[in-house]
């Protein structure tokens, strides 16, 4: 719930703050998140966003009484060899549908936008400007990208023509109707009268 996701998330920060206190660093630099963007913080599903930057201020306060540099990179989305292969990422479910099922399948109700570095680049840049001494937050920026365009990228890679779009309401109904042998008996079952899913999923 709610109140367990801000305990172990107000943990982690605690563990690296503690960290930072006890280790009479230099300089420090840390990774934050684009959802700290002030824009966003109006929010109130956002709580994730307020969390890391309750975190910022903590480590930007700590940084004038330990009197050490730091930089805060927020990261909008990054891709490379050092980054994880996790299906909670956009990029990382994508090549895994790739590899898995030859096809990949989008689900989103609206168009979703992300942006893209090369995490390498990014952690250099993030630990260059602490050990430079330029105390900064800065976004990682990157070309803006759709995921339906993004999809139809990582597509390519494999040698993929198939890309699927279904909204969360479909989804939903085809994980119910669930389980399928094949994207063929997924067809057949959606031309069923009264299934509920549509020859668009």
């Amino acid at each position: 719930g709610k109140e367990k996701y801000q305990q172990v998330n107000k943990n982690i920060s605690e563990h690296f703050l503690n960290l930072v206190n006890e280790s009479k660093a230099n300089w420090v630099t840390t990774v934050s998140s684009g959802a700290a963007d002030e824009r966003f913080l109006h929010s109130n599903e956002n709580l994730y966003g307020l969390m890391k930057k309750s975190e910022e201020e903590a480590l930007i306060s700590l940084s004038k009484e330990k009197n050490f540099s730091f930089s805060i990179g927020r990261l909008w989305g990054a891709m490379g060899e050092e980054m994880p292969v996790n299906r909670n990422y956009a990029i990382s479910d994508f090549i895994c549908q790739a590899l898995e099922t030859k096809e990949i399948l989008v689900k989103a109700k609206k168009r979703v936008y992300r942006r893209y570095v090369s995490a390498l680049e990014f952690m250099e840049t993030c630990i260059k400007s602490a050990s430079k001494s330029i105390n900064q937050t800065f976004d990682s920026g990157g070309e803006l990208i759709e995921l339906r365009e993004l999809a139809r990228i990582v597509a390519k890679q494999f040698g993929l023509s198939s890309i699927k779009y279904i909204s969360d309401n479909i989804g939903k109904k085809i994980i119910n109707a669930r389980p399928f042998t094949s994207y063929a008996n997924l067809v057949e079952v959606a031309g069923e009268k009264k299934s509920g899913i549509n020859s668009r999923a």
